[in-house]
């Protein structure tokens, strides 16, 4: 089984001024809808989203032989919902497709159960993934392991670029698309997500 990367464990390490309530510091409010520690510091983490957006050009698309070895040996780096609690347009699959289809052009990945993108950041090199299947819309990065388990360095790089994608794919308004994702067609069309 591939460990899976979560960004939400990487909040605590990576946003500057990440106050989760340490032995020396005060506890930092906690949003209505963190119940755990694990979701305050996700909430964290959705926070730090409202840098700028890098520029399109950041990433840059990768294809053919490569792209479906990055898509299989990605970890799941978090759902691009789950970056921002209540904000339901970020559940919509077809929202998430057709913002990367207005940056990225037409999904080079397309299979009966999921069209995805895989995109390299140009200054650090990390590969990233951005998949639409039957769940929500999700990122995954493809991090080097080492012998005691995944790069922790590679990590944060991974969940840093992440959050730029993140970032971009917010500014990005989306062009009408459609894809049909396990019999379900999925997509933009005249604003209405579906």
């Amino acid at each position: 089984m591939r460990p899976f990367l979560t960004i939400s464990a990487l909040c605590l390490s990576i946003v500057s001024g990440c106050t989760c309530g340490g032995p020396d510091e005060p506890e930092s409010p906690r949003p209505p809808h963190a119940e755990t520690e694990g979701q305050e510091a996700h909430a964290a983490l959705a926070y730090d989203l409202e840098e700028p957006a890098p520029p399109r050009e950041a990433f840059a698309a990768v294809t053919g032989p490569e792209a479906i070895a990055a898509l299989s040996d990605a970890s799941r780096a978090g759902s691009w919902a789950g970056l921002r609690h209540g904000r339901e347009e970020r559940r919509s699959a077809g929202n998430f497709a057709c913002r990367l289809e207005t940056l990225y052009g037409r999904a080079p990945i397309v299979l009966p159960d999921r069209a995805a993108w895989v995109l390299r950041d140009e200054e650090t090199g990390v590969v990233l993934t951005a998949v639409v299947d039957g769940s929500d819309p999700y990122f995954g990065a493809v991090v080097p392991r080492l012998a005691e388990g995944l790069d922790p360095n590679a990590q944060t790089a991974a969940a840093n670029v992440t959050l730029g994608l993140a970032r971009l794919l917010d500014a990005t308004a989306p062009n009408d698309c459609g894809y049909t994702i396990d019999g379900v067609e999925v997509g933009v069309r005249d604003g209405e997500y579906r």
